[in-house]
C-alpha cells in the first residue's frame, strides 16, 4: 500500500484580526494551516495564536521577520526579536517554519524599477551572467545569517510567485518553498517548476498560496468563485502541500476596486468554498511526495529568467544589454505541452491522440545542478531557455544520454559566452562529438524558408517522412546555423527550399532529370547525399540526442514551429500507461503506490467533459466529468 497524507489547508492570518481567524477556521472548518503576514506580530498575540494552535492541532507559518527590501530584521520586529526566539522554540511543535524574503524573486529579477527604487535588496550592476547570480546568491545568505543570528532556529520558507526562480532559493538553503498563484498564462510552468526544483534539491513537497482576491479578477460572480474552486482542486493534483487562501477570509478593503465585511455574502461563500474543499481532502489523503513526470525541461547554467513579465536578465534593468531576447520567449513553448494538437494538424498519426498533456500529466523544470540519479529518472530531457555550457553540466548530460535518456537542444544551447553582448563562443571548440556526434567547422550559414525529415531517429521518437518531392515544410523555417561536419551522427533533416530536391541535387552533381526519370537510382542517390543539415541524430550509449543545428533559440520566429514538434514528438515518444485521452481542459496526475493513484480534473466551468483512461493497449474506460469535477481512479 502507498503511504496517504490528508492534505493540509487554510488561510493567511493578517495581525490586525488577531485569534480571529483562527477561531474562524476552527469554527467553519476551513483548514489547519495558518500563514501569519501583515505585521507586526506582537509577542503577545502571537503567544495566544500559538496557544490556540497547539490545542486545536493546527500549524503556523510565522510571518516574515526580515524585510524583503532590505535584507534586514523589519523594524516592527526588532525590538522583540529575542522574544520571538524564544516563542518560536517554545512552539516548536506547532510554528512549522518562519518566513524568508517572499518574492525576493521579484525584488531581484522581474518587479518593475519603480518598485524597487529603494530596496537595498535589489540588483546593482554586472558585467556579465556569473557576477549577477553571485550576486543574487549573496544578497540572500547575508539575509539568512542576518536572520540566524538573532537565534531563529526554525525552518526557513520563502513564498515565490515565479516558479523559475524557486532554486535560486533551494541553493542557498532555504529548506520549504510555496508559490504564490497569480493566474497569469504560464500557470503549468510555474507548477513545474516548484515541483521539478523540490523534488532536484531533495524536498517531498511545495506548498501554494492562491491569491484568487489580488489576482483572480474583480468582478466577483460564478465565473470567479468557479475559478478559485477549481484552482484549489487542481493544486491538490499538482502535488502542492499545504494549499492556502491569501486575502480574503475575513473580508477586506479596497482590493481591486473592492471592500466586504466578514459576514458579506461573498466573503461567506470564499470561504464555503475553503471549507468544502477541506472536507474533501480530509476524505481523500492523498500518495505522498509529488505526482509522475516522464519529460523535464532543463532550467540551463546561468539562465537569468524566471517568468512572465520580466523584462532583463538577472534583473539588471539598467542596462539594455541584458534585456530579454529569443532564449526567454523559448519558454513560452512550455505551454504546448498543455495544448491539443489542432484537427488539422498533418504530424498526427496513428489511432489515438494524447496530446493535450504531456505523458503522465506532468512536466517537471529540472535545474541544471539536479543530482544524476534524479536526472535518470525522466525518460526525455528538453532544452528550452538559455543555457552557458560547462563542463559539469556537458559531462552530466554525456552521462544521462549513455544511461538510457533522450535529450533535444539546439546548437545554442552549446554557447559557453557569458556576457550579454558576446556573441557565440562554442563549447570545447565546437567539438560535440561524445555527445551529439558532430563538430563544426569555421563560420555558420543562413538556412532559409524550409525543412523536410530525411530519416527517422533511432530511439523510439517518430519524425514524418514526407520524401524529397513536396512542398518544404515548416515554410518561414529561417535560423543561423553552425557549420556543422556529422561524424557519427545521422541527418535526421535537411533545409529545403524548393519542390524537388532530388532534381536539385542531381544537377548539382551534374547528372540530369532525364536520367532520373529513366529508373535509375540516381534519386535515392542524390536525396541521401543532400546534406544540409538541420536535425542530426546520434545515438550515445543507450540514448540518443537530438541536436537542431540552430544558432538561435528556440523562441526564435523562425524555429517556433519545428521546435514545437519536436517537443511534441518526445511526448508521443514516451506516453505509458495510464495513458488519458482527453480535451486540453482536462489536467491528470499519476501519483506512484500501490495501487498507483490517477486524478482527474475537469477545469471547465459549466461544460462536462470526457477522458478515456487507457490502462493497456485492450483495456480502456470512459470517465464522464461535471464541470469542475476531481475524479480518483485506483490503478
Amino acid at each position: 500500500m502507498n503511504q496517504k497524507k490528508i492534505v493540509s489547508t487554510g488561510a493567511l492570518c493578517e495581525a490586525h484580526d488577531g485569534i480571529l481567524t483562527v477561531e474562524l477556521m476552527k469554527q467553519e472548518n476551513s483548514g489547519n494551516f495558518l500563514a501569519l503576514f501583515c505585521g507586526p506580530w506582537l509577542p503577545e498575540k502571537l503567544q495566544e495564536v500559538c496557544e490556540f494552535a497547539r490545542k486545536n492541532h493546527m500549524i503556523i507559518q510565522m510571518d516574515e521577520i526580515i524585510s524583503r527590501m532590505s535584507g534586514k530584521v523589519k523594524d516592527d520586529y526588532l525590538q522583540y526579536i529575542r522574544e520571538y526566539a524564544r516563542i518560536m522554540q517554545e512552539y516548536s511543535d506547532v510554528i512549522d517554519c518562519t518566513g524568508m524574503l517572499h518574492e525576493y524573486g521579484g525584488v531581484r529579477f522581474y518587479w518593475p524599477e519603480s518598485s524597487i527604487s529603494r530596496g537595498k535588496t535589489k540588483p546593482g550592476s554586472a558585467d556579465n551572467f556569473n557576477q549577477a547570480a553571485d550576486e543574487v546568491r549573496e544578497v540572500l545568505l547575508a539575509a539568512i545569517r542576518e536572520l540566524r543570528s538573532y537565534g531563529i532556529s526554525a525552518p526557513l520558507k520563502s513564498v515565490e510567485a515565479r516558479g523559475l526562480a524557486v532554486p535560486h532559493y533551494l541553493r542557498c538553503g532555504i529548506d520549504k518553498m510555496d508559490v504564490e498563484m497569480t493566474y497569469q498564462k504560464d500557470t503549468e510552468l510555474l507548477y513545474s517548476g516548484i515541483a521539478g526544483a523540490v523534488r532536484s534539491f531533495g524536498k517531498d513537497s511545495f506548498g501554494v498560496d492562491l491569491a484568487t482576491l489580488w489576482y483572480g479578477g474583480n468582478v466577483h460572480d460564478e465565473l470567479w468563485f468557479k475559478r478559485w474552486r477549481t484552482s484549489l482542486y487542481h493544486a491538490f493534483i499538482r502535488g502542492a502541500d499545504p494549499i492556502y487562501a491569501e486575502h480574503g477570509f475575513t473580508g477586506y478593503e479596497k482590493v481591486l476596486g473592492n471592500s466586504a465585511a466578514i459576514n458579506d455574502p461573498m466573503v461567506v461563500r470564499f470561504r464555503k468554498e475553503l471549507s468544502d474543499f477541506t472536507a474533501f481532502a480530509q476524505n481523500h489523503p492523498r500518495p505522498a511526495g509529488l505526482p509522475e513526470a516522464e519529460i523535464a525541461v532543463m532550467q540551463g547554467f546561468l539562465d537569468g529568467y524566471c517568468g512572465s513579465d520580466q523584462t532583463h536578465l538577472w534583473g539588471i534593468r539598467s542596462d539594455d544589454r541584458f534585456k530579454v531576447g529569443e532564449a526567454e520567449t523559448s519558454w513560452e513553448l512550455f505551454n504546448e505541452f498543455y495544448r491539443r494538437s489542432e484537427w488539422h494538424n498533418k504530424e498526427l498519426a496513428g489511432d489515438r491522440d494524447f496530446s493535450g498533456n504531456p505523458p503522465a500529466g506532468q512536466v517537471h523544470i529540472i535545474p541544471y545542478d539536479i543530482p544524476d540519479e534524479l536526472l535518470q529518472r525522466y525518460k526525455a530531457v528538453i532544452f528550452l531557455g538559455r543555457n552557458v555550457m560547462s563542463d559539469e553540466l556537458y559531462n552530466k548530460l554525456v552521462r544521462y544520454v549513455t544511461n538510457g535518456g533522450q535529450l533535444l537542444l539546439t546548437a545554442a544551447h552549446l554557447n559557453t559566452q557569458t556576457t550579454p553582448d558576446g556573441g557565440y563562443i562554442p563549447y570545447n571548440n565546437g567539438d560535440w562529438q561524445e555527445l551529439c556526434g558532430v563538430k563544426t567547422a569555421s563560420g555558420k550559414t543562413y538556412r532559409p524558408f524550409g525543412v523536410k525529415f530525411k530519416a527517422m531517429p533511432q530511439s523510439c521518437w517518430v519524425f514524418p517522412l514526407w520524401t524529397s518531392i513536396c512542398d518544404p515544410k515548416y515554410p518561414g523555417f529561417s535560423f543561423d546555423a553552425a557549420d556543422l561536419i556529422p561524424v557519427n551522427a545521422d541527418v535526421l533533416a535537411v533545409n529545403s527550399d524548393r519542390f524537388n530536391d532530388q532534381d536539385h541535387q542531381l544537377k548539382a552533381d551534374g547528372g540530369t532529370t532525364a536520367t532520373a526519370a529513366k529508373g535509375d537510382d540516381a534519386e535515392l542517390r542524390a536525396w541521401e547525399n543532400l546534406t544540409s543539415g538541420v536535425i542530426f541524430g546520434n545515438r550515445c550509449g543507450k540514448g540518443e540526442v537530438i541536436l537542431v543545428n540552430s544558432l538561435n533559440y528556440p523562441g526564435a520566429a523562425g524555429l517556433k514551429e519545428l521546435y514545437t514538434f519536436l517537443m511534441k514528438a518526445a511526448c508521443n515518444a514516451n506516453y505509458s500507461y495510464p495513458a488519458v485521452e482527453s480535451s486540453d481542459r482536462v489536467r491528470y496526475a499519476v501519483y506512484p503506490g500501490s495501487p498507483r493513484i490517477l486524478y482527474l480534473l475537469n477545469t471547465e466551468e459549466n461544460l462536462e467533459q470526457c477522458a478515456i483512461v487507457h490502462f493497456s493497449g485492450e483495456k480502456r474506460r470512459s470517465v464522464r466529468l461535471a464541470p469542475g469535477e476531481l475524479a480518483e481512479i485506483e490503478l
